[in-house]
């Protein structure tokens, strides 16, 4: 068995590091938005840890921290490895109807029209700017769950929604 030298492994650690940013970059903008996001978060959450750590010499108190760094880094890996394995759906359509809340005319559901096909998206986060007849793209992941309620499938679980606002 042939050991490397230090010079070859850096070559190749600095070979992967180029080939991960090359997937990263042919993922679409939203799923690279979102990947960013929890990045960050997760790198403000080990600041705050060590912060904490220093700070007060407390453990109990950076914990949470700590923990809430290490879920989002999971749940970030997990969405990059899903994105570059190509375990994504990536559905266009039109809007067809725009649900809000009462009060605070928040979108509460989007019902998109693919094909032949009837989709509706239970908001789980802010969608804005979101008008009958827009052009979305909405990015899921291939084992979302689906459910037929009177012709329309309804997912719960999304990665996220792009909106082209009709000219």
């Amino acid at each position: 068995m042939r050991s490397c030298s230090s010079f070859q492994k850096r070559e190749l650690l600095c070979c992967e590091v180029i080939f991960l940013k090359e997937l990263y970059m042919k993922l679409p903008a939203l799923l690279r938005k979102h990947i960013t996001i929890n990045i960050l978060a997760a790198s403000l959450a080990v600041i705050l840890f060590f912060i904490v750590i220093f700070c007060f010499s407390d453990i109990v108190l950076a914990l949470p921290c700590l923990i809430l760094s290490v879920l989002l880094i999971v749940k970030t890996a997990v969405l990059f490895y899903n994105c570059i394995a190509g375990n994504y759906l990536e559905i266009k359509g039109v809007c067809s109807d725009v649900e809000k809340t009462p009060f605070r005319r928040r979108v509460k559901s989007i019902i998109v029209k693919a094909e032949d096909k009837k989709l509706k998206l239970n908001a789980h986060y802010s969608i804005k700017n979101v008008n009958i007849g827009d052009a979305l793209t909405v990015y899921m992941s291939k084992k979302s769950p689906l459910y037929n309620q009177n012709g329309i499938y309804i997912a719960d679980e999304f990665y996220g929604v792009s909106v082209d606002k009709e000219e």
